[in-house]
């Protein structure tokens, strides 16, 4: 999951354009991809799930949506 997005990030890259700065996710997805970041690249674990927020290889923001 997280590879795709670094992929989505370099696509945006090599086609002269930034990529998104921010992603925002459903509750599940946070989860999925936060245990995959911790595994994979070095995500503060402590800070990550009390903020709600974590980047991946400090390219793209993933943040839960805010419930409703």
């Amino acid at each position: 999951m997280s590879n795709a997005i670094i992929t989505l990030a370099n696509v945006f890259r090599e086609a002269g354009y930034n990529p998104p700065d921010k992603i925002e996710v459903d509750c599940e997805t946070f989860h999925k991809l936060l245990a995959e970041a911790m595994e994979l690249y070095n995500i503060d674990s402590k800070n990550a799930p009390v903020a709600r927020k974590f980047s991946i290889a400090y390219t793209i923001a993933i943040v839960e949506q805010k419930q409703q």
